[in-house]
């Protein structure tokens, strides 16, 4: 049976702090785009084409509509992930479980989200690009009408994009993302954003440039597969006169390149950005009630918090909340310690002292059985195997000072 203890925390606490996190995502979502559209409309030696180019698809319509639906995309991707949000890592024992914990039952949902997310966001992105990466064919005028022709450049970003969500599920259970800490030191969260957002910045540029390296080796040996099936399917052929993408002269295509790594930055930015104000937000200090003279609040108090196994996180902000109450808040101290009447005994204090210690009891046995099941695994038969070295050591020698002295 679920405690009502974790039924409230999840309905009024993490529900909404999950929804704030995702809200504020949702209001940096244009600022991230317009980054982008700056970047991606680059041009150097014509600066007023450039800001021309970048005020006019600011303006326009479908940059709002592309932070409309991107923004959708992220809202499902960062709901996907909260369920893997954990208080206690998983360590694997070879890497070989570790990739095949990447397709488990239980996460092969996520694993499908991202890949469609990345490639529905690197789609969506293209448009606002513009030329040949905005449509998946484009027309080339010949003698007598005009032919239409797969925009391979197009291609090359929606499966980067593909790739890139693939490869943010992959971090995402590999690199730990999914493991909520708790601040030793209490800050406010827009505080602790700004500590954060400079170094998540500079992991995710080079997250992205190692996730292109490794797309382009796969573009170019099986690049060739999508595009025959896009010929098989849709009988749209590929502009022979153009430099094929998956060949070297291709890979050196400068702007295919520099739009690829952008779009891939993006979406690894905006979705490891969401993540962290996930975390920051759900990491952030809850104070509990002490006690409740009402009966419908009597199962929200913190000695219920501590004891609720049933929800890590939960038992973690409740833990966290004892911890603070016992070093900055004096009157809370004294409502824990106030003596309950008739009798006089501190009833408050003996029902959360006896839970935190307890808990504390239960996680020192389980540190001890796991110290007992390595010590029991350890080669005993080496450690045999040397005291009996030693043993017919020192009888030799004992047989060797007998033979000198009666000699």
């Amino acid at each position: 049976m679920t405690p009502l203890v974790y039924a409230w925390f999840m309905s009024e606490v993490y529900y909404w702090r999950s929804l704030a996190s995702t809200l504020w995502s949702i209001i940096c979502l244009p600022v991230f785009l317009f980054a982008f559209l700056v970047f991606s409309k680059l041009s150097l030696f014509h600066p007023v084409g450039w800001i021309y180019d970048v005020a006019d698809g600011f303006l326009g319509a479908q940059f709002w509509v592309a932070c409309l639906v991107y923004g959708v995309f992220l809202v499902i991707v960062t709901w996907f992930c909260l369920p893997h949000i954990a208080v206690v890592p998983e360590i694997e024992d070879t890497h070989l479980s570790a990739f095949w914990g990447l397709f488990r039952w239980s996460r092969l949902p996520l694993l499908i989200i991202c890949a469609l997310a990345g490639t529905l966001s690197a789609w969506i992105v293209s448009g606002l690009i513009g030329d040949r990466f905005e449509s998946l064919t484009h027309e080339v005028d010949t003698d007598t009408h005009g032919q239409l022709y797969l925009s391979e450049q197009h291609l090359c970003i929606v499966l980067g994009g593909l790739f890139a969500g693939l490869s943010y599920y992959r971090q995402f259970f590999h690199h730990g993302f999914y493991y909520l800490t708790f601040p030793t030191v209490h800050r406010y969260k827009f505080f602790q954003v700004r500590s954060e957002v400079s170094s998540l910045l500079c992991n995710c540029m080079y997250q992205a440039l190692q996730t292109v390296k490794y797309f382009y080796i796969l573009y170019f040996l099986f690049g060739s597969l999508p595009k025959r099936w896009i010929h098989a399917s849709f009988n749209i052929s590929v502009d022979q006169n153009s430099v094929p993408l998956d060949s070297l002269m291709g890979l050196f295509n400068m702007s295919l390149l520099w739009q690829t790594y952008l779009s891939t930055l993006l979406l690894l930015f905006s979705w490891s950005f969401t993540r962290a104000l996930v975390k920051i937000f759900h990491s952030q200090h809850y104070e509990f009630t002490i006690e409740s003279v009402m009966e419908y609040n009597k199962d929200k108090t913190l000695s219920e918090a501590l004891a609720c196994a049933y929800s890590p996180i939960l038992q973690h902000l409740a833990f966290l909340d004892f911890s603070r109450l016992s070093k900055f808040s004096a009157s809370r101290r004294q409502e824990l310690l106030t003596l309950s009447q008739p009798g006089g005994h501190p009833r408050i204090w003996t029902s959360v002292s006896s839970t935190a210690l307890s808990v504390i009891r239960e996680l020192t046995e389980r540190v001890k059985e796991e110290n007992w099941a390595i010590m029991s695994k350890a080669p005993v038969s080496i450690q045999r195997t040397n005291t009996q070295r030693s043993t017919t050591h020192v009888n030799s020698g004992k047989r060797r000072i007998l033979f000198l002295f009666l000699s």
